[in-house]
């Protein structure tokens, strides 16, 4: 059945052949759309043996039916990377739920189960699926964008985006991906805001150092000093730490948002922080004092200005929690300004309305990412809950 879908797909990474086939001969008793996606590469793969492709086609044929041509299959896999990399097949209840997978143990030769956020499993079948993509037909650019696009993503994401790409991998990633790639990946990372894809799109041509990068294309700017002021701290440093190492020997467009970015980044403490807003300072001191609970250097703020100047001007603000009893402006439009501003766009925001403000703030969440919508009366609990959920979230999208 179904719940045997997990140690299937593991062991078709196993480096036992007869192992593989099994398990391409079993996926037909599942009846998931994940099975069915892949199927689609040991079918049509040309490293697979005859007998691969063979089981592989039957199996496909007794879950759908009928055996799809290769062009179908191309589509169908392109649309499935791109729906799990933008978080429009969701493979658990929210984004910060824990999910097990399974993998193979190529040194113990066995499947065992790890857990990971929702997210992150996403991005791995999206990379999956842009992986056996290629392999049907390298020769597609925008196939090969993508297959990078997803790699990135989910080698940043696997490994902790808080954290640089090791060494080993950066390396093996620079020397494999070509200086045009890695700044078109850039390119389409920023495009489609997917934030660790561009962190380490940054990182990978950091380490290529190619001084190309730096060139205005078409009368604008270059994708890398665009990543400067794209609304993310990570990304922010990221950028600016490329265009340190490619160390440009003249002046370049974009060149003072990289002075800012190196001004600004000065500033940081180095520790995160968190700013809580209420109109009342007691209030708020109580709110921060719970959100440092949860591992911030939480301040309170009493106005919406307030909240806006301290968010926009501190480099480790990593939280914001906004009260719909600030005013002037009121929550939505302080929202909305926390949204546009380029350094503070990406920022999570806990929002915790009144009972009659709740539609009003779940359209907001639902407008804009990395919001969370809490009752002003919730407890304690729900309220650590809450932000943890968010964070948890927030970690691996940016």
């Amino acid at each position: 059945g179904n719940s045997a879908e997990g140690p299937i797909m593991a062991a078709l990474q196993s480096n036992s052949l007869k192992l593989r086939v099994e398990a391409l001969y079993l996926m037909r008793n599942l009846k998931t759309t994940n099975a069915v996606e892949s199927l689609v590469g040991p079918m049509l793969s040309e490293a697979s043996t005859e007998l691969q492709q063979e089981v592989a086609a039957r199996s496909l044929e007794k879950i759908t039916g009928r055996v799809p041509d290769r062009r179908e299959c191309q589509d169908r896999l392109y649309r499935s990377s791109r729906q799990y990399l933008m978080d429009q097949i969701v493979v658990s209840g929210s984004p910060g739920d824990m999910v097990k997978w399974w993998l193979w143990d190529a040194e113990q030769r066995i499947m065992k189960p790890i857990w990971l956020n929702a997210q992150t499993l996403a991005r791995i079948r999206a990379f999956q699926r842009a992986r056996d993509l290629v392999a049907l037909n390298s020769d597609n650019r925008e196939y090969r964008r993508l297959y990078w696009l997803t790699r990135l993503e989910t080698a940043k994401m696997t490994g902790g985006v808080q954290h640089r790409l090791p060494q080993p991998v950066l390396q093996t990633l620079a020397s494999s991906i070509g200086t045009e790639m890695a700044e078109d990946v850039l390119d389409q990372a920023l495009q489609m805001n997917r934030i660790p894809a561009a962190v380490a799109a940054c990182e990978v041509m950091g380490a290529i150092a190619d001084k190309s990068y730096l060139v205005s294309q078409h009368g604008t700017t270059s994708p890398l000093t665009r990543a400067l002021t794209a609304g993310s701290m990570r990304l922010t440093a990221a950028a600016a730490d490329a265009i340190y190492k490619i160390d440009p020997a003249r002046s370049f467009s974009g060149s003072s948002d990289y002075v800012s970015a190196l001004v600004y980044m000065a500033s940081s403490s180095g520790s995160k922080s968190a700013i809580v807003g209420h109109v009342d300072r007691e209030i708020a001191q109580s709110l921060a004092a719970l959100t440092s609970r949860r591992g911030y250097a939480a301040r309170p703020a009493t106005s919406a200005r307030e909240l806006f100047e301290q968010a926009q001007n501190d480099p480790d603000v990593e939280l914001l929690v906004v009260t719909d009893k600030l005013a002037r402006p009121g929550f939505s439009e302080l929202v909305q300004a926390i949204r546009t501003n380029p350094r503070t766009r990406h920022l999570p925001i806990l929002l915790m309305v009144d009972p009659d403000n709740i539609s009003r703030a779940q359209r907001l969440a639902d407008r804009y990412a990395n919001i969370q919508v809490s009752p002003a009366v919730a407890s304690e609990l729900v309220i650590a809950r809450q932000i943890d959920n968010l964070v948890e979230a927030i970690d691996y999208e940016d």
